[in-house]
């Protein structure tokens, strides 16, 4: 049986690979979505991205985009 993902999510999105696992669902490795600009800053002024879980629209995390390749 071949599984199919569900589409790319509506805005601007770019396909991308994790380079860090971001817990147990998520390990270094999964593809999914990446927004291409910054949702939101921490405390330290580092420009974070939204990155949604190709396989699961629902796991949505935010990373530092040097903990993700564009694919």
């Amino acid at each position: 049986m071949k599984r199919t993902e569900p589409p790319p999510p509506e805005g601007n999105y770019r396909r991308a690979k994790l380079n860090v696992p971001l817990g147990p669902l998520m390990p270094a490795g999964r593809e999914g979505w990446v927004s291409q600009s910054a949702e939101e800053t921490d405390e330290a002024g580092q420009p974070m991205l939204r990155f949604i879980s190709a396989t699961n629209h629902d796991l949505v995390f935010k990373v530092y985009a040097n903990e993700v390749t564009l694919v």
